[in-house]
């Protein structure tokens, strides 16, 4: 008898949880990636690349971190850490680019 009632209380108190869950209102919520592709002005240039030339991530759909003007070229890229790696050897990166297209 005391197993029933324990278990009946678990089950209510798992669906009292449940119902809680889907009155939560998500019409509010804002997705951060939003707020920041939207405020970021480096996301609001023009680059001669839709993707960063690292790691190949799209620049307009996740956003800029870091740019670098590369004969007379503005390329975007998600993060120091690529646009560095860009620097050390610019032709490589660009020729893997042009391949692709």
């Amino acid at each position: 008898m005391k197993n029933s009632i324990f278990l009946l209380a678990i089950l209510m108190l798992m669906s009292a949880c449940q119902n809680k869950k889907s009155q939560v209102d998500t019409s509010k919520t804002v997705d951060s990636t939003e707020v920041a592709l939207k405020d970021n002005p480096l996301n609001k240039l023009k680059y001669d690349h839709p993707t960063d030339l690292i790691c190949h991530m799209e620049i307009k759909k996740f956003g800029v971190s870091d740019t670098l003007n590369f004969k007379g070229k503005l390329y975007g890229f998600c993060s120091s850490y690529c646009k560095d790696t860009f620097k050390k050897n610019p032709e490589k990166y660009l020729t893997k680019a042009v391949a692709k297209k």
